[in-house]
């Protein structure tokens, strides 16, 4: 791929749930565009495993523990990055659970443990509320990353706050 036409240089994205599957590999794919990127998940050592990957690509990354059920977690997750590297471009909103088995075999506390992270989609209003200051400062266009179980895309934007239109 011409990676011009995706140039992400001097750009800083956040991604949550970026320590594995999709998530890493969008973390990748925009590291290799030029992206600063910062990942935010619950295990400091998937995140620390995730950073050195990301690293190891030729690009600069961090990782900043969050909680995306927590509005709390997810402002300090936005803060510090802004703290960090001055600035916040696109937000990835990746984070959620799989629990490897039918549906009909969850249990009343697997069930309620799912639904806020993967099923109602809970935390993106959540991380996405918290960066809406940080985007209405902005002065030149965003990126937005829209998502759904089939496929991913990036669109860019003329106007902030963006909007999650779905989730992974």
């Amino acid at each position: 791929m011409n990676q011009k036409l995706f140039d992400l240089s001097g750009r800083v994205a956040i991604v949550t749930g970026g320590t594995g599957g999709i998530g890493l590999g969008m973390a990748l794919g925009m590291a290799r565009a030029g992206a600063t990127i910062v990942v935010a998940g619950r295990d400091a050592t998937k995140n620390a495993a995730a950073v050195k990957e990301i690293q190891a690509a030729g690009a600069k990354a961090s990782a900043i523990p969050v909680d995306v059920l927590k509005e709390e977690s997810c402002r300090t997750l936005i803060g510090e990055t802004v703290k960090m590297y001055g600035r916040l471009d696109i937000l990835v909103n990746n984070a959620g659970i799989n629990i490897r088995k039918q549906p009909e075999q969850y249990t009343l506390a697997e069930w309620h443990r799912r639904k806020p992270s993967s099923g109602g989609h809970a935390h993106r209003p959540c991380c996405r509320s918290q960066s809406a200051p940080v985007a209405r400062r902005r002065r030149e266009p965003a990126l937005k990353w829209q998502a759904t179980d089939r496929r991913c895309f990036a669109v860019q934007e003329s106007q902030a706050p963006t909007r999650s239109l779905a989730g992974i």
